[in-house]
């Protein structure tokens, strides 16, 4: 492994580093291999940030520019993006530098979170199934600075003391029920992870929004996603916990130069919702903790902690099996929203759409995190879970609930039988 210079990895880097991030984008023409090695080629320098090689115990990466392996999949041509991304869950190999696999007309990245959050893996996609992929190498020599956190913070909450009472508020309002409810024991649970994987056609993408707009509501997509979803998982006649996680991109609290540089700045907050809430109450909530600073104070004390009390990370094998949790499935979103970085991308001419999906591990067996993302008008939905907690056809059930029929689902949420707002 030929090494170079190190890099100052932030702590949210190190905490992410044991962490896979797996995303599949097609139909494409098929990819050449050779090609695809050529633009890497150019992309792993001493500096850029695909060469940096995670390590959760350090607080310096090294950069390694030996080439990365691109591995040609035929056995991957025929799957679902489901079933793909399932398999690779499977595998015990732990997170490292990026893999890159061809299945027929699907581009697979494997990759260790830490290397970066969604925008990194973007910028791969775009590169590597771009006519023109001259602006991935340069693009990605675009690290955030060490300090971003502190910047951000400071930029945002030091120089406006009076957020952080906003932001006291918030968390007071969107904190964890005290009382104890019902747990369950599981055993095993980390082999039963899968990945639902399930696209909304662009024509109920575009009733859906019509129908946003003729109710008078103005609300981002965001906000509709993690509206219907709660409302599609309830309807499966499960316990859901009352807070949803929402990811939240902290560049928006930076100086706008680094608007677009890679690694890791989105942190998830849990929002506390009252049964079905509605697309404008989902937004609300959204945007009074997007206007206190919420985000960036978490990124900004995790530092801090780290700094003063580093926390070593051993592989998730040594981690037990077992555990007791709360009977009740706790959701997390991440919407990337409309994808416009892949306008050259050569997708296959004959496919009817285009997708980005992509499986986040969630942070434990009562977690289901749902990835979202929108190419030429569809929007693809990934929905990560343990089997052992909830059964894959509940998840499967509330997918078809929401991109099957997305606007009656708007209308059930806005217009509710008696008792499910309670």
């Amino acid at each position: 492994m030929r090494r170079s210079d190190a890099t100052r990895a932030t702590v949210l880097d190190r905490a992410l580093a044991t962490s896979r991030s797996i995303s599949v984008t097609g139909p494409l023409t098929p990819l050449d291999a050779d090609r695809v090695r050529a633009r890497l080629a150019l992309a792993i320098t001493p500096t850029s940030r695909l060469s940096v090689v995670p390590d959760p115990t350090s607080a310096r990466w090294v950069h390694d520019v030996t080439p990365r392996p691109v591995v040609e999949r035929p056995d991957l041509a025929d799957l679902s993006p489901g079933e793909i991304l399932t398999g690779l869950r499977a595998r015990t190999e732990p997170a490292g530098t990026v893999e890159y696999l061809l299945g027929g007309r699907w581009l697979v990245l494997d990759q260790s979170h830490g290397i970066g959050d969604g925008r990194s893996s973007l910028e791969q996609i775009a590169g590597l199934a771009g006519r023109d992929g001259s602006a991935m190498a340069p693009n990605l020599e675009r690290s955030l600075p060490a300090d971003s956190a502190w910047h951000a913070a400071y930029r945002h909450l030091l120089r406006h003391p009076a957020r952080l009472r906003e932001v006291a508020r918030l968390r007071t309002a969107n904190a964890p029920d005290a009382s104890d409810g019902p747990r369950r024991e599981l055993a095993g649970w980390r082999s039963t992870r899968r990945v639902v994987a399930t696209p909304m056609s662009a024509d109920r993408v575009a009733a859906l929004r019509d129908a946003v707009a003729a109710h008078g509501m103005k609300a981002s997509a965001a906000a509709v996603t993690v509206s219907l979803w709660r409302a599609a998982v309830a309807a499966q006649e499960i316990r859901v916990d009352p807070r949803t996680q929402v990811l939240f991109d902290c560049r928006r609290y930076l100086d706008p130069a680094h608007a677009n540089d890679h690694g890791n700045l989105a942190v998830g907050i849990p929002l506390r919702f009252q049964g079905w809430a509605t697309p404008v109450e989902v937004g609300d909530r959204i945007r009074e903790v997007t206007r206190s600073g919420w985000p960036v104070a978490v990124l900004g004390a995790g530092e801090l902690r780290g700094l003063l009390r580093p926390r070593r990370v051993g592989p998730e094998s040594t981690e037990p099996d077992t555990a007791t949790v709360p009977d009740r499935l706790r959701l997390s979103v991440s919407d990337m929203g409309r994808i416009g970085v892949f306008g050259g991308v050569e997708w296959d001419p004959q496919a009817p759409s285009h997708h980005l999906y992509a499986s986040l591990e969630p942070d434990g067996p009562d977690a289901a995190t749902t990835f979202v993302s929108e190419v030429d008008g569809t929007r693809s939905f990934t929905t990560t879970f343990y089997e052992a907690f909830v059964d894959r056809a509940v998840i499967e059930a509330a997918h078809r609930t929401l991109c099957d029929d997305p606007v009656a689902l708007f209308r059930q949420v806005m217009d509710p039988t008696p008792g499910t707002r309670s």
